[in-house]
C-alpha cells in the first residue's frame, strides 16, 4: 500500500515534469514557428503522391491553383524556401483542384465522367495516371464519387506524411528535453531523495500541484509571435516565450535542488565523483525521457495521482496526531 509521503513523492516529481514539458512544448512550437517544418513535410508528401520530384509539374500547378493558392501568400516555387507555404490542405480542395487541374491541361470541353477519362488517357505513363484512372473506375459515372476517392487518396497520403512530421517532433522534443535537463540541472535521483527527507517541500510543492490541477492547466498550443516581452507582460500574452518564462519562474520558485552551483559537486576524494558523475547521468536521462513524454501525459498523471492521493489520504494517521481520549 503506498503511503502519503511516497505519494507526495511522485506528485512532487510529475508536477516538475509537467511544468519541464511545457517549457519544451513552447520551444518546440518557437522552432516550428521559425523553420516551418510542417509546411515543408507537406509539400514533400505531395510532390510523391503527385510523382513530381522536382515539384515543377503536378506538385506545382496544384500549389498554384486558386483553392490552394488562397492559402499562402506568393507563389509556389520548388527550388525556393517553403516558409510560406500553407501547413495544411484540405482534401476537397486537394481533389477539386487536381480534377480540374486535369481537365484544363487536356483542354476538355466540360467537367464530365467521360471528358476526365479522356484527359488521362492523355497524360504520360506515370504512377498518379494510373492511379488517378483506378479511382475513376471505381467512381463509375458519378463524378461526385470521383472526387471523394481522390479525397481519401490524398487522406491516406497525408497519413504517411503525417508519420513522417511525428518521428521529425520526437527527434526535436528529446532533443530539447535533454537540453533542458541539462540547462536547470533536473536530477531526478537528487531531487527525489531530497524530497523523500523534506517534508516542507514536499508539501509547498503538492499544494502547488493541486492548485495547479484545478486551475486546469494544460500544454495546448497558442498563436506563435516572435516579440520579446518582458516577465510582467508575459502575464498577460500567451506565446511560445512567455510560456517558457513563466513556466521557469515557477520552476525556480518551487524551491527543489536545481541549477548548476558549486556547492552541487562533491568535495570529496577524486574517486568519489566516478559514482557522482553516474548517478547525475542517469538522473539527467529520466528527467529528459520524462518530459519527451509532453505535457498532456504528465496533466493526466497528476490528475489520476491526486485522485488516489485523496483516497489513501484519510485513512492514514499523521504520526504526530495525538491520540483521542474517548473516555470523555
Amino acid at each position: 500500500m503506498f503511503n502519503s509521503g511516497i505519494l507526495d513523492v511522485a506528485i512532487s516529481l510529475i508536477f516538475l515534469y509537467l511544468l519541464l514539458s511545457l517549457v519544451c512544448t513552447a520551444i518546440n512550437e518557437a522552432i516550428e514557428g521559425y523553420l516551418k517544418r510542417r509546411s515543408a513535410t507537406l509539400e514533400q508528401g505531395i510532390r510523391e503522391l503527385l510523382n513530381d520530384s522536382d515539384g515543377k509539374g503536378l506538385a506545382k500547378a496544384l500549389y498554384n491553383h486558386p483553392l490552394v493558392s488562397s492559402l499562402f501568400r506568393g507563389e509556389y516555387q520548388p527550388d525556393v524556401t517553403k516558409k510560406n507555404l500553407p501547413s495544411y490542405i484540405p482534401a476537397k480542395n486537394f481533389a477539386t483542384a487536381l480534377t480540374n487541374i486535369v481537365l484544363t491541361n487536356s483542354k476538355a470541353p466540360d467537367s464530365s465522367i467521360a471528358s476526365l477519362k479522356q484527359a488521362l488517357a492523355g497524360m504520360p505513363e506515370s504512377k498518379v495516371k494510373g492511379a488517378l484512372e483506378a479511382l475513376v473506375d471505381d467512381a463509375g459515372d458519378n463524378m461526385d464519387r470521383v472526387r471523394k476517392n481522390i479525397e481519401d487518396w490524398y487522406d491516406s497520403g497525408m497519413d504517411r506524411v503525417s508519420g513522417w512530421y511525428k518521428r521529425h517532433v520526437q527527434k526535436i522534443t528529446l532533443t530539447v528535453a535533454c537540453l533542458a535537463a541539462i540547462a536547470v540541472n533536473a536530477d531526478t535521483i537528487n531531487i527525489a531523495t531530497r524530497l523523500s527527507y523534506d517534508a516542507t517541500m514536499r508539501q509547498s510543492l503538492v499544494a502547488a500541484a493541486t492548485e495547479y490541477a484545478k486551475a486546469g492547466a494544460t500544454g495546448q498550443s497558442a498563436s506563435l509571435q516572435t516579440v520579446a516581452l518582458t516577465s510582467e507582460e508575459c502575464k498577460t500574452v500567451d506565446t511560445p516565450e512567455c510560456r517558457v518564462k513563466r513556466n521557469l519562474e515557477q520552476i525556480q520558485q518551487l524551491g527543489l535542488p536545481l541549477g548548476w552551483r558549486k556547492e552541487v559537486f562533491p568535495n570529496s576524494s577524486p574517486r568519489d565523483y566516478i559514482p557522482y558523475w553516474l548517478s547525475k547521468i542517469l538522473g539527467l536521462v529520466i528527467t529528459a525521457f520524462a518530459i519527451s513524454l509532453g505535457a498532456p501525459f504528465w496533466f493526466d498523471a497528476l490528475n489520476k495521482i491526486m485522485v488516489i492521493r485523496s483516497t489513501v489520504k484519510p485513512k492514514e494517521k499523521s504520526p504526530d496526531e495525538p491520540a483521542v481520549d474517548r473516555t470523555k
